[in-house]
């Protein structure tokens, strides 16, 4: 799991350096290139590489943060919804930790 999450947030790291500019701020980036649409049911086991112990790691990362920011149970279910729920949530997360390291490295 560690591997998946270090390649996307390598990911995320070059779409925010390479986009930031374009956007009022980090939160419509993160919106427009990870919330705005869905991944198809294949594209997502691709993504994982079609390792279920990742969507199940996913599924409780994504349940527990859920909680924490809306204080209630997250109640969808489904491979796209917690892959899509996922790179939302990191990538958000990942930005808001390290934005002024990337925008400095210009």
């Amino acid at each position: 799991m560690e591997q998946l999450r270090e390649e996307f947030v390598t990911e995320v790291h070059n779409v925010f350096a390479e986009g930031y500019k374009e956007y009022e701020d980090e939160d419509d980036l993160v919106e427009d290139k990870y919330n705005s649409f869905e991944l198809t049911k294949d594209e997502c086991m691709e993504f994982v590489g079609k390792n279920f112990d990742y969507i199940f790691d996913m599924e409780e990362e994504v349940c527990k943060e859920h909680e924490l920011e809306f204080g209630y149970t997250w109640e969808e279910r489904g491979l796209v919804k917690i892959v899509m729920f996922w790179r939302y949530m990191v990538a958000r997360e990942y930005i808001a930790e390290n934005k002024a390291d990337i925008m400095e490295e210009e």
